[in-house]
């Protein structure tokens, strides 16, 4: 039994050596500048062009669209500030993204995610009285693939 024991650690540290990492983050960099090179799709454009500064205060949506999970969620923001909790995170809804989802096409896709965001701001009171108020809630998004910066007066030129 020692001797499996012995077998199986070397198995699994062998690839913890400094060297084997070296080499494997090599191989990483090589397929990603191929891939990332390699055509338009790796990329999408991203109109942001202004980025949190640490400030914030009040009730925020946020949404993070990944290739399998949409999250939307509901949180507080105190700052930077020491003396207080500056995140807090008042609900959370994770939906999946399935083949049907992924199927949708143009508009549908988006209307999905307003349907999932709607249900989850009716379930929370505090938004329902933002939506009450006709008060915007500020909104952050996050897509979890690679997303191209496009600078802000380009942005302005397609409008035209």
């Amino acid at each position: 039994m020692d001797l499996l024991l012995k077998e199986v650690q070397g198995l699994f540290e062998q690839q913890l050596r400094v060297e084997s990492l070296l080499a494997l983050s090599k191989k990483l960099q090589a397929e990603f500048k191929e891939r990332l090179q390699a055509g338009p799709q790796c990329m999408l454009p991203s109109h942001n062009y202004t980025l949190p500064n640490g400030k914030e205060h009040g009730t925020y949506l946020a949404l993070e669209v990944g290739g399998s999970t949409l999250r939307v969620a509901l949180v507080d923001l105190n700052g930077r500030a020491l003396s207080t909790q500056s995140l807090k995170i008042r609900r959370i809804v994770t939906s999946t993204i399935d083949n049907r989802v992924r199927d949708l096409r143009g508009l549908a896709f988006f209307d999905w995610i307003a349907e999932k965001v709607g249900e989850m701001l009716s379930a929370d009171s505090a938004a329902c009285d933002h939506v009450e108020l006709k008060e915007p809630i500020p909104m952050g998004i996050a897509w979890s693939f690679p997303i191209e910066s496009v600078p802000r007066i380009s942005q302005l030129a397609e409008l035209d």
